[in-house]
């Protein structure tokens, strides 16, 4: 609960700040989102995976990632059995000569963390996030372990009868 808190608090400035612009608009078919002043000079940024608003951006130029996930609506905090373990990644590509590498390869709890070392995004970088959810001990496994429990026996009998 306090992790929400604090993502919640760490994007509150940023979506005011997106609501003051001059020009904020959003054609859905297609998920263009143009989020800068009409006298910016701007750049277009892909934000993908788990995150309220995936889609193209175009942005004032020279905003960080930080800045730009804001914008998106942060990453999807769902919610999860208490036994689940919930990571959250958050990956920068950046289009350079030979290809594409990553610029930036951090966890949600990282991210939060590191709040001063944030990239400076450029023209066609891609912003992912990726939410991953391991399943923690649950009901269902009970009879798998129960199924190889009575396995293991019936070997040990088998093996002490010969």
């Amino acid at each position: 609960m306090f992790k929400i808190i604090i993502t919640c608090l760490m994007f509150f400035p940023l979506c005011i700040s997106a609501q003051l612009t001059d020009t904020v608009g959003q054609n859905t078919a297609s998920n263009y989102y143009f989020l800068a002043r009409t006298s910016d000079i701007t750049m277009k940024v892909v934000v993908a995976g788990d995150v309220k608003a995936p889609g193209l951006y175009e942005v004032k130029k020279g905003l960080r990632l930080n800045e730009v996930l804001a914008l998106s609506g942060g990453p999807n905090l769902a919610m999860r059995q208490y036994q689940d373990q919930h990571s959250i990644s958050i990956r920068l590509s950046r289009k350079t000569d030979t290809g594409r590498i990553i610029m930036y390869d951090e966890t949600l709890d990282n991210y939060m963390v590191s709040i001063e070392d944030f990239p400076q995004l450029q023209e066609d970088d891609i912003l992912l996030v990726e939410s991953v959810i391991k399943p923690g001990f649950g009901k269902r496994d009970i009879f798998s372990l129960a199924g190889i429990g009575l396995s293991v026996i019936g070997i040990v009998i088998s093996l002490l009868r010969n």
